[in-house]
């Protein structure tokens, strides 16, 4: 008896086997493979194939396979879940894992396992090509045989059939990715990898035992994922490795994947807003696919590229490249990133002022999502929508457009779009000229659900934003009062962008009461922060200086500077001051 068996269920399940026909006690220990759930015409399959029959000696039909799992069924060791699904006891792999062991060889069991390995491969090859033709209907296939692949899995990692396992991994990998199961999705990834490299050895311990392509693609997926969590030391760090595994191969100038590699370092350097090595990344990975086969990855950087112009303000040029990504859509009729690419160039078309055309590209993206029926999208559309006609100051279309999100927003669930909607419709209010009070219960809205969400950042933005509010209607105590929250906020979690922005919101309150020397002060803290850091607030905050130094009086402020920071006050502040 194995030790934490209770053996009166074992007892009870040795009757019930020993009372069960020959040919069923024969077949039915192979459901020990199984986990979970076992679907009959995968058993039909393998039972049918020449290995089975092999080691079984005989094959099993449809018709036989049924008659089994129903004899199964009626001794209690698996249930009905559909007429052509059964539902595994938890004791049966155990259970039966014994019979199969007392019944054949170690070799025999072996080679039924690799069967088992072998379909269940094939299977996830077909579960991929179903996640993209069908999202729903593939996620639902993936989740019903979760532990069967799981199980495939970790039998081809014992026996080191390291490319079947990326095969069967990867429908796992992307169903985990769908449903947000990010815990589950980097152990099983750092589980391969332990398996792969335990000595951690990377490529040089990898490619030897003729496991690279598996490596690379869990270093691949791991440095995507950290780069999306905005990890971006550890992202970077996990590219230079495959960076230098791919450029020393000889065919680094043409292979795809130093080209996806390239594409994830442009990626990392969007992040960090270094725009210009960032297009420097999708340059040199466009020199590897532009004129290849893989024209979604084309698309993809012509995509980034034309996100990287956009933030350096080169609309027009921005729009190039959107219509470049938009063009290969269109021809693979991929609607996803037709709505992407939509939405990018609204954007564009917006900041250029050019609303009318703007609105179009939002409701192209509109009629494709709501043909498809995707909600979660749609909101994001009805709300870039609503922004078209607040800045043509079309104020009740703005507020039905916004409005539309947030019921949508409120019923899928969607908190942080919510509180996005409270604090739009705060600023429309503001627009409107409705009274202080109302955007002020807006923004407070917004806060509220912000806070719920433990979203620091855009917790402080909201009461940045009510102390601008009472700040216009010069009141000066609460206005005060916020900006401090605000502070508080971003200086706890190290915005330093924002930390200065709200020092400089400071000094103006301070002035506005008649309080130069805290007004000064508020304003030398946002100069040190923006010079220190070459932050975009760095003019203003100059601006702002030279302003109290004329009220201040030049010696005066200068004797001031010097007791404040022990140095001399920056000479450029005209200059800054002109330029504002």
């Amino acid at each position: 008896m194995e030790p934490g068996r209770d053996p009166f269920l074992t007892a009870v399940m040795d009757h019930s086997f020993s009372r069960m026909p020959r040919r069923s006690r024969t077949h039915l220990p192979f459901l020990s493979m199984f986990q979970q759930r076992v679907m009959l015409d995968i058993l039909t399959h393998i039972t049918q194939e020449r290995p089975y029959r092999t080691v079984m000696g005989e094959e099993l039909g449809w018709g036989a396979c049924r008659t089994l799992l129903r004899s199964a069924r009626d001794a209690g060791f698996i249930e009905t879940v559909t007429p052509s699904v059964y539902q595994i006891h938890p004791t049966l792999p155990w259970f039966y894992g014994r019979q199969i062991n007392q019944q054949l060889s170690p070799a025999a069991v072996r080679q039924l396992e690799q069967e088992f390995v072998r379909v269940y491969a094939d299977t996830a090859d077909y579960f991929m090509e179903t996640l993209y033709e069908n999202q729903d209907s593939g996620t639902t296939a993936v989740l019903l045989e979760e532990g069967n692949l799981t199980q495939a899995l970790g039998l081809a990692l014992e026996d080191q059939q390291w490319d079947t396992a990326q095969i069967l991994v990867q429908p796992l990998a992307q169903v985990y990715r769908m449903q947000k199961r990010f815990p589950e999705l980097r152990r099983l990834r750092r589980q391969l990898l332990q398996d792969i490299v335990p000595d951690g050895g990377g490529a040089a311990e990898a490619e030897p035992k003729g496991a690279i392509e598996l490596w690379l693609y869990l270093m691949g997926t791991e440095a995507s994922e950290a780069t999306e969590q905005l990890n971006l030391e550890y992202a970077e760090d996990l590219n230079q490795q495959l960076m230098a595994y791919l450029e020393s191969q000889p065919e680094k100038e043409s292979d795809p994947r130093t080209a996806a590699v390239y594409h994830q370092m442009g990626v990392l350097e969007q992040h960090r807003l270094r725009l210009d090595a960032a297009e420097e990344w999708f340059q040199k990975s466009l020199a590897i696919i532009e004129n290849g086969e893989d024209e979604a990855s084309t698309a993809d950087d012509y995509y980034c590229i034309g996100q990287v112009k956009q933030n350096q303000r080169f609309y027009t040029e921005a729009k190039e490249w959107f219509s470049k990504a938009l063009d290969i859509h269109q021809r693979i009729q991929d609607p996803e990133e037709l709505v992407k690419d939509f939405r990018a160039l609204g954007l564009a078309s917006q900041y250029k002022f050019e609303y009318d055309e703007a609105e179009s590209w939002y409701h192209r993206a509109q009629a494709i999502l709501e043909d498809n029926r995707d909600e979660e999208m749609a909101t994001l559309v009805y709300h870039e929508l609503g922004t078209v006609f607040h800045a043509r100051y079309l104020f009740q279309d703005a507020e039905s457009w916004y409005q539309q999100a947030l019921g949508l927003a409120h019923r899928l669930g969607m908190d942080s779009q919510m509180a996005v909607e409270f604090h739009f419709l705060g600023l429309l209010a503001m627009a409107r000229g409705l009274g202080y009070e109302v955007a002020k219960e807006w923004f407070e809205l917004a806060l509220e659900k912000r806070e719920q969400l433990g979203d620091h950042r855009a917790a402080g933005d909201e009461c940045r934003q009510l102390g601008v509010l009472l700040h216009e209607e010069n009141l000066l105590d609460e206005a005060e009062g916020w900006y401090q929250r605000a502070r508080e906020i971003f200086e706890e979690i190290r915005d330093v962008d924002r930390t200065a922005r709200t020092y400089g919101q400071l000094g103006k309150v301070a002035e506005d009461r008649g309080d130069l020397s805290a007004a000064l002060e508020w304003a030398t803290r946002t100069h040190g922060l923006a010079t220190e850091h070459q932050l975009p607030v760095l003019t203003p905050a100059k601006a702002h200086l030279a302003s109290l130094r004329d009220k201040y009086g030049e010696d005066n402020f200068r004797t001031w500077w010097r007791g404040f920071t022990g140095g001399e006050p920056p000479e450029d502040l005209d200059q800054a001051a002109a330029e504002d």
